[in-house]
């Protein structure tokens, strides 16, 4: 553990960086652990323990955590039922261990799952992921993944049974019809839309040491498995590597 403080200056500094510029997330991350954030405990406590105040999110119903970096914005959203505690970023991670984290829920609403959080207090390091939007009609070749890393199954399968909500799991190649030589390895979900994002990464989390060793970029979709298999497996002669068990 750090022996000085992160100053909110520079902390403040880390995130502007980290919102333009992925590739600082993690040197963002690093700071936040040796920085004094900000949450919200009741106002009366009689337990005797550290409690703190969770909300379910409007969007998903998801419960999480709310953390500021900013004393003044922990105070403006405390109401008559919270009051405010400061604490170091790493020793709030670590009280708050398996519980989801929101920080500034109402500026930048940047969420942390319990994976990320681990990973974070483990080597300091939090998995970037590059969203995309595919149109609906971009034909692409899709086939099975026949040659892969031989770590790679093994990481997923350890991965995916601490992830209640992943139903199946496809590994697949894929490539534009124009270039059918570049290929890209796609990782296919059967998971609810709820909980496709925390599932990506998740994944991403779980492969990042690996990362260096990766001959292919990798891709990540979902589909919602109550509606069966999705028409891109028709006509695709590829098994799942992961089914979750009753």
């Amino acid at each position: 553990m750090r022996d000085t403080l992160v100053s909110p200056s520079e902390l403040k500094r880390l995130m502007e960086r980290a919102m333009s510029d992925s590739r600082d997330i993690s040197a963002f991350f690093r700071a936040l652990l040796d920085a004094i954030v900000y949450a919200h405990v009741p106002i009366s406590d009689d337990t005797g323990r550290l409690r703190f105040v969770q909300f379910a999110r409007p969007d998903n119903g998801e419960v999480v955590l709310p953390f500021f970096i900013d004393e003044s914005e922990a105070y403006a959203t405390t109401g008559n039922s919270r009051r405010v505690v400061a604490l170091q970023g790493r020793v709030l991670l670590q009280h708050t261990l398996g519980a989801t984290l929101m920080l500034d829920p109402n500026g930048v609403r940047c969420v942390l799952y319990p994976e990320e959080i681990r990973e974070l207090l483990s080597t300091g390091r939090v998995a970037e992921l590059h969203a995309e939007t595919i149109e609906k009609d971009r034909e692409m070749l899709l086939g099975p993944a026949d040659s892969v890393p031989d770590w790679l199954e093994p990481i997923l399968s350890r991965l995916f049974p601490d992830l209640p909500f992943v139903e199946t799991a496809y590994l697949l190649v894929t490539a534009r019809p124009e270039d059918p030589a570049k290929l890209t390895l796609l990782i296919l979900l059967g998971v609810a839309a709820a909980y496709a994002e925390r599932s990506w990464r998740a994944i991403a989390t779980a492969l990042q040491t690996q990362s260096a060793e990766l001959k292919l970029p990798i891709d990540m979709i979902s589909y919602d498995p109550s509606d069966g298999p999705p028409e891109l497996l028709k006509g695709i002669d590829v098994a799942p590597i992961y089914i979750r068990q009753p």
